[in-house]
This record gives structure tokens, C-alpha cells and sequence, in this order.
């Protein structure tokens, strides 16, 4: 990219710019570019990369699957850090209603942890009060008690990663 941006900087002003159209560039050789110095700062926030999909398997006719993904950088001034929120719930072979469990464990997590946060979003030096290992714990007992509230009888798989800058929770809960 450094070579094309000098490459631009070399095409000459004082051609007017219809001419432009017929010039063909090509990147200026090394001893060129040594003997310029161009200080450009680049500056970019911390970034989470993640993927997901779902699948119904190949013995269940339906999806008992939810996914919830949230990824956000959050820069200032001084500092960028990322927040992510990763969770896969899997409604539990052999029990009924297992999609309605999974959803219901997924969002409510998913929720809660939103909740928490959203004061830190709006104002972070106001700081959290909970460790995110705490929130992350009470967002599974929640979910554990949406999920016997909306699908009695089922059972899903819940785990949950929460990243915040250099920090990573994971959790875990099966009801």
C-alpha cells in the first residue's frame, strides 16, 4: 500500500485532470521511496474476529440450536479495546422442546450480560461492579432459571465466552 500511495504522490500536477486517464503508474523503485520519509500514524482498535453456524445434525429434524455474537470495539482517545460476546446453547437430545430451551438460555444470558454493561458503554470510568467472572455466573443461574420457567422438562448446553479488552471469561451451565 505504501508503494501505491507514493506511486499517487508522483504523477505530475501539471497535467490537467482529463489527462489523467492515459497515465499508467507503476510502483516507484526502492531507491526512490529510501529517500522520502512520509511519517503516517495508523491507528487501529483491537478487533475480535469470529465466525458461526449451525447445523441440525444428522439425527434430529429440527435446529435445537442458538447462537448469540456480539462484537464491538470500543476507542477512545487514548486506548481501544474489544468487547465480544460468544454464546451456543444446544437443546438437549432426547428432551422435549430442546429449541426453546436452548433460545431461552442464549438470550437470557445474553440479556443480563447486556444489562451490565450497558452503564460501563455509556460511562467507562465510572467502572464495573462486578468481576466478569460474578456477572458470568449470575447470567448462567438466570438462564438455568429461564429455561425451567420456559420449557419444563428440556434441557439445553449453554456456554458463554465474554472478552473485555485482554480479559476472557468462559462459562459453562447444562439444565
Amino acid at each position: 500500500m505504501k508503494k501505491d500511495f507514493l506511486t499517487w504522490l508522483h504523477i505530475k500536477k501539471e497535467k490537467p485532470a482529463s489527462a489523467h486517464s492515459d497515465i499508467n503508474t507503476v510502483p516507484l523503485p526502492e531507491s526512490q521511496i529510501e529517500g522520502l520519509q512520509i511519517n503516517v500514524q495508523h491507528i487501529e482498535p483491537q478487533q475480535l474476529i469470529y465466525g458461526c453456524a449451525q447445523s441440525i445434525g444428522k439425527q434430529r429434524d429440527h435446529n435445537e440450536d442458538c447462537v448469540f455474537a456480539l462484537s464491538i470495539a470500543i476507542g477512545g482517545e487514548k486506548s481501544s479495546y474489544p468487547l465480544g460476546l460468544y454464546v451456543v446453547a444446544d437443546g438437549m437430545g432426547g428432551h422435549q422442546y430442546g429449541e426453546v430451551a436452548s433460545s431461552a438460555a442464549a438470550r437470557t444470558l445474553a440479556g443480563y450480560l447486556m444489562k451490565r454493561f450497558l452503564p460501563y458503554l455509556m460511562n467507562p470510568s465510572s467502572g464495573m461492579d462486578e468481576s466478569l467472572q460474578d456477572m458470568m455466573r449470575s447470567a448462567i443461574n438466570d438462564a438455568q432459571k429461564a429455561v425451567t420457567q420456559a420449557a419444563p422438562g428440556s434441557g439445553t448446553t449453554l456456554t458463554a465466552a465474554l472478552v473485555l479488552g485482554q480479559q476472557m471469561t468462559i462459562g459453562h451451565g447444562r439444565r
